[in-house]
């Protein structure tokens, strides 16, 4: 008991009655890492609180008009193609089918006495990686 008030576990909908009839109701919110929050439902439910609740829609016969107005006027200015006025498809690739390989001659490219350079992300001949600090600023 807490200033001769006390409080009890209720339902939502009742604590929204209670509240709704200007009692004191207190949100306890319980969290996955086991840590728990207590705050006061007005802290919810402030006067610039602007609450929406699902209705049954109403048929506007004026919005499907003018919406189906704008269909048909899209329709004339830009007319959709007929599917005899489309282009054929081209054939798609068979992915399972190995992709044709062209023979190289490697004689006729690159000379075997040469070694290839490295490609400009291999590290340096100490084997650290070029721009990357060696840590010893942290030391």
């Amino acid at each position: 008991m807490h200033n001769g008030k006390e409080y009890a576990d209720k339902s939502l909908k009742e604590a929204l009655l209670a509240f709704s009839q200007g009692k004191k109701v207190l949100v306890l919110t319980e969290y996955d890492d086991g840590s728990m929050n207590i705050d006061n439902m007005e802290k919810y439910f402030t006067e610039n609180t602007t609450f929406f609740v699902e209705v049954p829609a109403i048929e506007n016969p004026e919005f499907a008009k003018a919406l189906a107005d704008m269909v048909e006027t899209g329709k004339r200015q830009r007319p959709v193609p007929e599917l005899k006025d489309l282009p054929e498809d081209e054939p798609e690739e068979d992915l399972d089918e190995e992709p044709e390989k062209k023979s190289v001659d490697v004689e006729e490219h690159a000379d075997p006495g040469k070694a290839c350079p490295p490609p400009a992300e291999a590290g340096r001949q100490d084997g650290r990686k070029r721009g990357r600090s060696s840590g010893g600023q942290y030391r």
